[in-house]
């Protein structure tokens, strides 16, 4: 949940919700006095639209044209809280950030090509300084809110809810498309997941192999001592 690296551009991550959002503000801001060609790009979920950091950041970029991309993925919960629970009855997250006057967007986050589209827009937009964009994903979470595991028995959703939702599997979708075009084939597909459960299975192995860590490695990879 704290993760940094300098090297690939990314700012870090904050584990309050919405707190990343005025970071990834403030380093667009930056990218704007400094004159760099620099994007920010944010990612949030739908809970984070709850918070006033996340609007307070909007309006501020909206209002400096700042060149930077807000991405909500609007899976419809909030930990084990249904979005009905937590926002008005027909709320639309994209139409809310629309009143602060930048482009928003709603595409169908199960759509690899609606949200490359999306986003490869909204860069466009941001390196001509017209400012920043808003795209709102809906997409569904299927797992459970930590881990890869279900925590639907709780109670708190249908587990026929998210059988429903893994028949429009981002991955199996994309998929379909290239084959139709004959982009790729199955034994493509095959030898792709082999090589993918490959890699997993080695750093598995790796992990499993190595040393349990040492009092001197707290002091590692931190920020003071």
């Amino acid at each position: 949940m704290h993760l940094l690296d300098k090297d690939v551009g990314m700012a870090g991550a904050s584990a309050i919700a919405a707190g990343a959002i005025p970071i990834a503000t403030g380093a667009a801001l930056s990218f704007q006095l400094k004159k760099q060609k620099n994007i920010a790009m944010v990612y949030m979920g739908d809970a984070a639209t709850e918070e006033g950091a996340c609007w307070e950041a909007v309006n501020f970029a909206a209002l400096k044209k700042l060149p930077i991309i807000f991405f909500c993925e609007n899976n419809f919960f909030s930990v084990c809280s249904p979005i009905e629970v937590r926002q008005p009855p027909n709320t639309e997250i994209f139409k809310k950030a629309a009143g602060f006057g930048l482009a928003s967007v709603r595409v169908d986050g199960t759509n690899v090509l609606a949200v490359f589209d999306a986003t490869r827009q909204a860069v466009e937009r941001a390196r001509n300084g017209d400012g920043p964009t808003f795209i709102e994903a809906r997409v569904y979470r299927w797992r459970g809110h930590i881990g890869a595991g279900d925590d639907s028995a709780s109670g708190y959703r249908d587990p026929a809810e998210i059988k429903h939702w893994e028949t429009y599997c981002p991955i199996d979708r994309f998929y379909d498309f290239l084959i139709k075009l004959n982009l790729y084939s199955e034994a493509d597909r095959t030898e792709s997941e082999e090589v993918i459960a490959e890699e997993i299975s080695e750093a598995f192995e790796h992990a499993i192999a190595s040393s349990n860590p040492t009092e001197k490695d707290l002091y590692s990879y931190i920020y003071s001592e």
